[in-house]
């Protein structure tokens, strides 16, 4: 189950090809949500860790930081870290609602392996997620989260959209 190298779909039985093509589809989603995933808790974590320190930037290399960050933070379930967030930081009710919907999707995807027998829809604003149109629009709900979080730690983004 690795993606396809350009010269090899054709080593692929014709009939197969659109099998392999989506399948491969939904890895590459798949891969993108859970990483995105993981790097808004990774700001979390640094978020929530430097709001206790009221964070300058060498703070981050003391050892009570990274106590903190590591033995503390970083284990909190994601679900709670949003609560956390939302209590330290009040950050609009829309961000709020898309992490929220970041982590529901994270969730499913995570679970799921094989979305035909779990028999659950993996729907992300009411559409699969796996549609060009859900999959744009996750992408840019992760771009205003990340913004706002980027903002926050005056961050410079890294991403060029």
């Amino acid at each position: 189950n690795i993606i396809f190298r350009h010269s090899d779909i054709f080593d692929i039985k014709k009939h197969a090809r659109s099998d392999a093509l989506e399948h491969d589809k939904q890895l590459l989603i798949r891969t993108w949500i859970i990483h995105e995933y993981l790097l808004i808790n990774e700001y979390f974590d640094i978020d929530i860790s430097s709001y206790f320190f009221k964070a300058k930037p060498h703070i981050i290399r003391t050892k009570k930081f990274r106590i903190l960050y590591d033995r503390i933070v970083s284990p909190i379930p994601f679900k709670h870290k949003i609560q956390i967030f939302k209590a330290i930081m009040a950050p609009p009710k829309s961000i709020i609602r898309k992490m929220n919907k970041v982590m529901e999707l994270r969730n499913v995807l995570a679970h799921s392996m094989l979305p035909t027998v779990h028999r659950k829809n993996i729907i992300y604003n009411n559409k699969s997620i796996f549609e060009l149109v859900a999959f744009k629009k996750f992408v840019l709900d992760m771009d205003e989260i990340r913004d706002y979080i980027f903002d926050r730690l005056k961050i410079e983004s890294i991403y060029i959209r």
